[in-house]
């Protein structure tokens, strides 16, 4: 059967305090300290200290999820640029001119409503009068 022994070290047990002796008199570093590194630490700083935290492959699956995010984003940016173009190209090229043709159309029928109120104005103030002259040619 194994037995056990505690061996003690004199030189380590008088290297430190006991608990009792401990206070917050003793530490080295002051609180102005502490504030100074807070206030001089920057957004940069905290950032690149995250890294301890994070373990790398957490960090690899955030980096790829960025990076993924990123590229959808300028793919995204980029199709809908070229479909602006076409559409707006394609409204120039074809819906302004047919738009323009519309409204000739329109007012060709309001000239031949005005032609024809004309006419029969004038088949009534002069009954007898040839009303071929006042129709526009096709009619």
């Amino acid at each position: 059967m194994v037995q056990f022994e505690e061996v003690t070290d004199e030189h380590f047990e008088q290297n430190f305090k006991k608990e009792e002796e401990w206070s917050d008199t003793d530490s080295e570093i002051s609180e102005s300290d502490i504030e100074d590194d807070v206030v001089d630490e920057t957004f940069y700083d905290r950032l690149v200290a995250l890294k301890d935290i994070i373990p790398p492959t957490q960090r690899t699956k955030i980096a790829n999820a960025a990076s993924s995010v990123a590229n959808t984003a300028t793919w995204l940016g980029k199709f809908g640029g070229k479909a602006t173009w076409v559409l707006a190209t394609s409204a120039i090229l074809f819906g302004f001119p047919l738009a323009l043709a519309i409204e000739e159309e329109a007012q060709y029928t309001e000239y031949e409503k005005q032609m024809q109120m004309q006419a029969g104005a004038n088949d009534i103030v002069a009954p007898g009068a040839q009303a071929s002259a006042l129709k526009p040619a096709g009619f």
